[in-house]
């Protein structure tokens, strides 16, 4: 077993075997419909579209994400997307395919107070299932990494650290990612929220998603700063959704529309 998997092995048993703590697991990377003070086990489901054009091709992605609390502060989530690729030069075709399948772990670790955030730890496995090498590498990554939570009057704030050791493919060696990011959420009545996620990486390209939300494709391009700022529509109690747009650091932009249905039965 490599070196990233047994760390992110040993990571799990000790979620596991940590039991439940106080409090939602938080995380930027995550529309935070899904967390909250509502106790007990949680199915949340999301999905949406996101597109992005450029002088060469545009690009629709459909991305689909399951969270399942298994425990209050412990939360498992599967996630994936459909891509579809249109050239602008008539002479070449359209492309497709599902994309990688990802797995992620994501559990609080220590609570918020007063005066300190909360933490929480996220593992996360890229299962290297999408067609090679036109949407993926055909490899398997994996990630680790922190997050810090903390709730204030009218607004809440995430800041992450994540490295993810990304697998090279034959004849190429792809570059580790280091992403630093800072989210938050303002709350402007109890409908509409302003979202916010600023994302610095340092190496090669990050290959996880972590979530189909505003925040969900920075990082992708690879090197440098990139940012997502829209809003948040809470529909009804079990229903919310995000719109807005992300910049990447190459200069390319992304319209995003995702939907977000919580089946707690809690609303």
């Amino acid at each position: 077993m490599t070196r990233p998997a047994t760390v992110l092995l040993g990571a799990g048993i000790l979620a596991l075997a940590a039991g439940p703590a106080f409090g939602q697991v938080s995380s930027p990377r995550r529309d935070r419909a899904s967390q909250g003070d509502i106790e007990g086990l949680r199915l949340v489901i999301g999905g949406g579209l996101e597109f992005a054009s450029d002088s060469d091709e545009s690009e629709m992605e459909f991305p689909l994400t399951l969270e399942y609390n298994f425990q209050e502060d412990w939360k498992f989530v599967l996630e994936s997307s459909y891509i579809r690729v249109n050239p602008k030069d008539p002479a070449e075709p359209s492309s497709s395919s599902i994309g990688d399948l990802e797995t992620f772990l994501e559990g609080e670790i220590l609570s918020e107070r007063r005066y300190r955030p909360a933490l929480t730890i996220e593992t996360g496995v890229k299962w290297g299932t999408a067609d090679a090498p036109d949407f993926g590498s055909g490899e398997i990554d994996y990630a680790l990494g922190l997050i810090a939570s903390k709730e204030f009057e009218g607004w809440d704030a995430d800041l992450g650290a994540v490295y993810s050791w990304i697998g090279s493919s034959p004849g190429l060696e792809a570059k580790n990612v280091l992403e630093l990011s800072l989210g938050a959420e303002v709350e402007l009545s109890e409908t509409f929220a302003l979202i916010g996620e600023g994302v610095y990486s340092i190496g090669g390209d990050s290959t996880f998603r972590r979530g189909g939300g505003l925040g969900g494709g920075l990082a992708e391009s690879g090197g440098g700063f990139e940012y997502a700022v829209g809003f948040g529509i809470q529909l009804s109690d079990s229903l919310k959704a995000e719109t807005g747009v992300g910049i990447q650091a190459d200069g390319a932009w992304q319209g995003i529309v995702y939907l977000e249905w919580d089946f707690s039965g809690e609303g």
